[in-house]
């Protein structure tokens, strides 16, 4: 199920595969979700077939989470409502496509529930070295949550912003949430001095421990809990 959550008026061409949105002004092309969609099927069939499942049916489906939002299709309709449907009629939709499925083979759901499960993993990558970077090219502070300016001041007890004076007392969680995807599961505490580019050690610890992070003693760093 490939999920979209547009507002406005989308458009789907089946004739040359793009998806469209519009919002009264300019429009925007995205990829096509059918064939987003398709891919997946394709993929989860050949892995299915490889654990000894060659035939378990399929059913790629759109969900267009906003029920305001306009479909305007462009070519074979028919194609698109059998796999286009705003959010809130998927569960009829499940159940249609289950009912029909009624008197055939019966599908083992709860050995495939499990191979899934045991076959699941984290999707690691280090996207410092992906893209050539290092840690010393992140740009460090704390950034606006309102005005976007990169840099806000620590005041007492919350960070101030000199370009929109605005306050925002977990501004830095935003930062701490970017390392910890970018750079690593662990920080110590003069990194977190760099990264929120605030020299206080004391004021630095309160806020590594207000994020709920735990401490390791034996090596003075701090983990993101899972």
């Amino acid at each position: 199920m490939e999920i979209k959550n547009f507002a406005g008026i989308v458009t789907f061409d089946t004739g040359i595969k793009q998806f469209t949105r519009g919002d009264g002004g300019k429009e925007v092309g995205y990829r096509y979700p059918i064939t987003q969609a398709e891919f997946q099927q394709l993929k989860l069939g050949r892995w299915l077939h490889a654990q000894g499942f060659p035939n378990i049916p399929i059913h790629p489906l759109i969900a267009i989470s906003k029920s305001s939002t306009i479909i305007e299709v462009i070519g074979d309709a028919q194609e698109i409502a059998t796999k286009v449907h705003h959010a809130e009629y998927l569960p009829k939709k499940i159940i249609d496509l289950k009912t029909e499925q009624t008197g055939q083979n019966t599908i083992p759901h709860e050995k495939i529930e499990k191979l899934l499960l045991r076959s699941s993993s984290a999707h690691e990558v280090d996207l410092l070295q992906e893209h050539s970077l290092r840690f010393s090219d992140l740009l460090p502070g704390v950034c606006c949550p309102y005005c976007g300016m990169l840099g806000m001041v620590r005041g007492h007890n919350t960070w101030n912003c000199t370009r929109c004076q605005k306050k925002d007392k977990n501004a830095h969680l935003a930062a701490l949430t970017d390392y910890f995807f970018l750079v690593g599961p662990y920080i110590t505490n003069s990194i977190a001095q760099h990264l929120l580019n605030h020299p206080e050690k004391s004021s630095i610890t309160r806020m590594l421990r207000g994020a709920r992070l735990h401490y390791d003693r034996r090596f003075r760093r701090w983990w993101k809990k899972r």
